[in-house]
């Protein structure tokens, strides 16, 4: 089923899942942070048709390893919007994954239409 809303980070053009990145090997655009410090990005939402109002986004971690999480410290200043507004994501590095790296994910949900779009985070020392 193909989503009418997504929440999309105006900085990454094209967003591979890491999991994708690491079994190919391909380059993606992400996020680089050094270990203690945050950054935060813009989170455009758009539609690709109109909405029956704001819908609901939320950010999760992916970590490579299952067994690895709370690596990343990850909130929202606003979980809800509308075609056009946008949202920050301020992400923090508190740890340092064992392969250096994470991912984001962040899910639109509008109704029954949900839509995800992932991040990948290179955590540095």
């Amino acid at each position: 089923m193909v989503s009418r809303e997504r929440a999309h980070a105006r900085a990454m053009r094209r967003a591979l899942s890491l999991a994708s990145v690491l079994a190919a090997g391909l380059a993606s655009r992400g996020a680089s942070l050094p270990i203690g410090t945050s950054r935060t990005v813009d989170v455009m939402l758009f539609s690709d048709a109109p909405t029956d109002g704001p819908w609901v986004v939320t950010v999760s971690e992916s970590p490579a390893l299952p067994d690895r999480s709370n690596v990343l410290g990850l909130s929202l200043d606003r979980t809800s919007g509308v075609n056009g507004e946008k949202l920050h994501l301020t992400i923090v590095a508190n740890a340092t994954p064992e392969l250096s790296t994470t991912s984001v994910v962040l899910t639109s949900v509008l109704g029954r239409h949900v839509a995800f779009w992932s991040m990948p985070v290179l955590i540095t020392p």
